[in-house]
């Protein structure tokens, strides 16, 4: 049986896979991302990166559970702009993300923008 570290590692490069597969070419897995608390580069778990685009964020897949837990410390992250993101596993193909609200009518903004154009 996988450990949950392994676990986790998996779906993180799921998320840089799937960032890859659109065109996010430079997206990656942090090393020893939370092992080193004290060095901003491996605060986060994966870096999603391409042309005018560098996201870092957290990823979280919980075991066979019906709830997505969410830790307060995790909120922080967002809300401190430590975070670009939070990415979760709701199965074995669904990712759903958090972002913060702000960011979220921004690309509402840039997505009606381009409609109109």
């Amino acid at each position: 049986m996988a450990t949950s570290q392994q676990i986790g590692k998996e779906f993180e490069r799921r998320v840089v896979d799937k960032a890859k597969e659109l065109g996010l070419t430079d997206s990656h897995r942090v090393p020893l991302s939370g092992s080193v608390k004290t060095a901003p580069e491996y605060d986060q778990d994966v870096v999603l990166k391409g042309p005018g685009v560098n996201l870092r964020g957290q990823c979280k897949k919980t075991q066979k559970t019906k709830t997505i837990r969410i830790d307060r410390e995790e909120i922080t992250l967002l809300r401190k702009k430590k975070a670009d993101f939070l990415a979760f596993a709701l199965n074995q193909t669904d990712i759903i993300a958090m972002i913060p609200f702000e960011r979220y009518l921004e690309l509402i903004k840039v997505e009606a923008e381009h409609e109109t154009d």
